[in-house]
């Protein structure tokens, strides 16, 4: 069989996920009559030989990802043994956020928290979102404007 044309990738992971995915996709190449080559691994699927290390090689970087999901997840389990959280640390404490909710039910506006508590307004708002203090906090300007209207 001739083939017309060739698809190239850098590393055999590359192409696909698992070994059954990757036989899915060569298959469906040949199938086309498109060869396919690995420069890392410098095989080519054009011939017997090259055929015969896709699929060593396939495995191969299946058994590499599973070692690796292995290693990650048992890291995981670990620091969940030493109560450590991954992660990104908490920009606003608990206590710091309370203060926050406080000033805010206040009066203080926004603006003035953030200054005030040297916070970007995106990080407030989504503190604020966690909390649920928008909804409580419409109430609660309606409740002042309400009273502004009255006066």
């Amino acid at each position: 069989m001739s083939f017309i044309c060739c698809l190239v990738v850098w590393q055999l992971d590359r192409l696909g996920r698992s070994l059954h995915h990757l036989l899915e996709i060569v298959n469906n190449l040949k199938e086309r009559r498109i060869s396919f080559k690995s420069l890392t691994e410098n095989f080519d699927t054009t011939t017997p030989q090259g055929e015969l290390f896709f699929h060593i090689f396939g495995a191969l970087a299946q058994y590499e990802r599973s070692l690796i999901r292995e290693r990650i997840m048992g890291g995981l389990k670990s620091a969940e043994a030493r109560d450590r959280k991954g992660g990104r640390p908490k920009k606003i404490n608990d206590e710091k956020l309370q203060a926050i909710l406080n000033n805010l039910k206040t009066g203080q506006s926004k603006a003035s928290v953030c200054r005030t508590f040297q916070i970007p307004r995106t990080t407030l708002y989504d503190y604020l979102d966690r909390v649920k203090f928008q909804k409580e906090n419409t109430s609660l300007l309606n409740g002042q404007l309400d009273s502004s209207n009255n006066k």
